[in-house]
């Protein structure tokens, strides 16, 4: 009988110790921990995917702002009221344009410091076909990065003058909130209008750019483009 409790209890203790093996193995390998270098790429991703919310956010308070300036004209209530949901919705633009910009710097200094680590992880890579393929997708990381400093220079080339028209009509109304004053300032409205929707599709570009680079550097599948007519 002692000799068969003294089995049982050693395969009650093998059974217990594999068990308790096989827990801690599981966590850790539930643990979701990450490398230096994922974290940072997630960082990288993260400032832009925020740095897109913030564009959209942005090209939203635009088009807002522009509906506000052309209420002006269209006479269906009182000037005086329009005229300060206008300048209400101007100078909202102007706040969102500076949390854009706040949100662009961040994603630029988060994409740097990706960069400058991974050009010194590659360099500690041993192997020469491994590390001139990493040299090789970086440069292109670099190059992508790039095309997105290239469309927001373009983005923000179209908005300053948008702004300075939106800024004519305030100043102008200002001195004249009356019928005639908005009729004759008709030209005006259309140049701004037609800029804003430069604006828009100025930014819609430099989204696009975002989508793609934080697709490739997550990994995500690119999102599907509408066939060429």
């Amino acid at each position: 009988m002692q000799a068969d409790w003294r089995k049982r209890r050693s395969a009650l203790s093998v059974v217990a110790i594999v068990s308790a093996f096989i827990s801690v193995v599981g966590c850790a390998s539930d643990s979701g921990e990450k490398t230096a270098g994922e974290q940072r790429a997630g960082a990288a991703v993260s400032g832009l995917k925020e740095t897109r919310a913030e564009l959209m956010s942005g090209k939203a308070q635009i088009d807002k702002t522009v509906a506000a300036m052309n209420a002006l004209r269209d006479g269906q209530g009182q000037l005086p009221t329009e005229f300060a949901t206008f300048n209400a919705e101007l100078k909202k633009t102007e706040a969102q344009a500076a949390k854009t910009r706040a949100r662009a710097a961040d994603m630029r200094a988060r994409s740097s410091e990706y960069q400058s680590k991974w050009r010194q992880e590659v360099g500690k890579i041993d192997d020469p076909a491994l590390r001139a393929a990493a040299n090789a997708r970086a440069e292109k990381v670099r190059e992508r990065y790039d095309g997105i400093a290239a469309k927001a220079g373009e983005a923000r080339a179209a908005y300053e003058p948008f702004m300075k028209q939106l800024k004519n009509v305030q100043t102008y109304l200002s001195n004249d909130l009356t019928p005639a004053g908005v009729q004759s300032a008709g030209d005006v409205f259309d140049r701004a209008t037609a800029d804003g929707k430069t604006v828009g599709e100025k930014i819609d570009a430099v989204i696009a750019e975002l989508d793609d680079v934080a697709s490739n550097l997550s990994g995500a599948a690119p999102s599907a483009k509408p066939a060429p007519k």
